[in-house]
């Protein structure tokens, strides 16, 4: 399942959800506040297995 990227409006915490892909249209609930006043912020990483503080390297999954 894919793993997208979020940052929420409200708090400004950045967090991943996995999701499949025909929940893509849902918003992402913030971990720290639980607003779903998120964006999603696209960046060419997650494309490639990293995540955008990682992008040297493979994914991690904690």
């Amino acid at each position: 399942m894919p793993t997208y990227e979020y940052k929420c409006k409200d708090c400004g915490e950045k967090f991943d959800e996995v999701k499949k892909i025909e929940e893509y249209e849902t918003k992402g609930v913030c971990p720290k506040c639980k607003s779903q006043n998120t964006q999603r912020v696209f960046n060419f990483a997650s494309l490639f297995g990293a995540r955008s503080d990682d992008s040297c390297g493979p994914a991690r999954h904690t």
